[in-house]
């Protein structure tokens, strides 16, 4: 009876464990892992194991999307393809050195059709950026504390069908530049 017991309980972890693994993934039609929604940085920098990648070809692929748009950004760590259910496919590219920032894009016909940074991190500030994208489509960007893990709201885009992402709202402090004047 005690052997029948640690074998169900035994199998019941591995049964949760699975799920777990499962949760934040789906297997689209055409084979791809991709990552189903809403979807944390936070999270996921802290389970980055439960979360699939793209396949190596696939990463090179739109890493060279991405270096030809912007040619600093040639130092990409990984990259994560988001479920969007929509005719255009959305990744998440991570870049980490001296400052980590994450950018989302978005992919048609084997072109950025919009990108928006979504979170960074540098070093010696009391903050970092991090994101959430809800299952609507939706982005909030938050301002996190270092010490207290503190958040507030910063920005909120949306994503838009035909792939481009508009701003609802920002709490950002504008800078006004126009009275500056490079020294001489």
């Amino acid at each position: 009876m005690r052997q029948l017991l640690f074998v169900i309980t035994i199998s019941i972890f591995f049964i949760s464990c699975k799920e777990t693994k499962n949760a934040n993934t789906e297997i689209s039609t055409n084979k791809k892992i991709l990552i189903t929604l809403p979807f944390s940085e936070e999270h996921f920098e802290s389970n980055q194991k439960l979360y699939p990648y793209i396949s190596e070809n696939q990463q090179q692929k739109i890493q060279n999307l991405i270096i030809t748009q912007n040619p600093e950004n040639s130092e990409i760590d990984y990259i994560i393809q988001i479920n969007n259910k929509m005719d255009f496919d959305t990744y998440v590219y991570f870049v980490s050195g001296d400052s980590s920032f994450s950018e989302l894009i978005n992919v048609k016909d084997e072109k950025i059709i919009s990108s928006t940074l979504v979170g960074h991190q540098y070093p010696g500030y009391k903050t970092y950026e991090t994101f959430l994208i809800e299952k609507d489509f939706s982005i909030i960007i938050y301002d996190v504390e270092y010490e207290t893990k503190v958040k507030k709201i910063l920005e909120k885009y949306q994503v838009q069908n035909d792939g481009t992402i508009k701003k609802i709202f920002s709490y950002r402090k504008k800078v006004d530049n126009s009275n500056y004047s490079a020294p001489n």
